[in-house]
Order: structure tokens, then C-alpha cells, then sequence
């Protein structure tokens, strides 16, 4: 179970880094749009 919980969270990271990376881009496609 430990190794489960060890894969998850390791997946989790990048992927909210990503999302940030996501959200950054998107404020910055909108303030050059608008």
C-alpha cells in the first residue's frame, strides 16, 4: 500500500506544476487577447 501512496503522490506533483504552468499561460493568452 505504502508504494501505491509513494507512486500517486509522485504523479500528483508534476501534474500540479503543470496546472500552474496551465493557469500562468492561460493569464497570460487573456491579457494579451484582451
Amino acid at each position: 500500500m505504502s508504494q501505491s501512496r509513494r507512486r500517486s503522490r509522485a504523479k500528483s506533483c508534476p501534474l500540479i506544476l503543470l496546472w500552474m504552468h496551465n493557469i500562468q499561460l492561460i493569464k497570460y493568452a487573456l491579457h494579451v487577447t484582451c
